[in-house]
């Protein structure tokens, strides 16, 4: 995998992310060693969220990390949710109704749903979170 950071976080510890979402997602040997990422910091939307594209069987993505505040105010959780939205397109899936509400792939409505995605990827929150090196001096 290339990946390219424009955030004002560690390389090391986004790409740990990205790796282990890209094996959640099954993605073969040769599609992660092909896959492109681009994570870059967000315009300053009104939230600490997470957005992204991708194209259907690309090969392709981009995060896009928003943070109304200091750097320690980022939902990782959201961060790895989109990370495997995008890559399902990647892998063929289409943006419909199922997939956006759903706790692997999407921002589920229900309690239920947020459960599951805290049971899916509540591990993305002990992966610190530190400025990278141009920030860290």
């Amino acid at each position: 995998m290339r990946m390219q950071n424009q955030t004002h976080y560690s390389t090391k510890y986004l790409r740990a992310i990205v790796c282990r979402v890209m094996r959640m997602e099954e993605l073969s040997p040769l599609k992660r060693k092909r896959m492109r990422v681009d994570i870059v910091q967000g315009r300053g939307g009104s939230g600490s969220g997470s957005s992204g594209t991708a194209y259907v069987r690309g090969s392709w993505i981009k995060v896009s990390i928003q943070t109304k505040g200091p750097l320690t105010d980022f939902d990782k959780i959201d961060f790895a949710v989109v990370v495997a939205h995008e890559l399902a397109h990647c892998r063929g899936l289409s943006d419909d109704r199922s997939m956006r509400a759903s706790a692997r792939h999407g921002r589920p409505k229900t309690d239920a749903g947020k459960r599951r995605q805290l049971e899916l990827y509540g591990w993305v929150l002990d992966v610190p979170m530190t400025p990278g090196k141009d920030l860290a001096k």
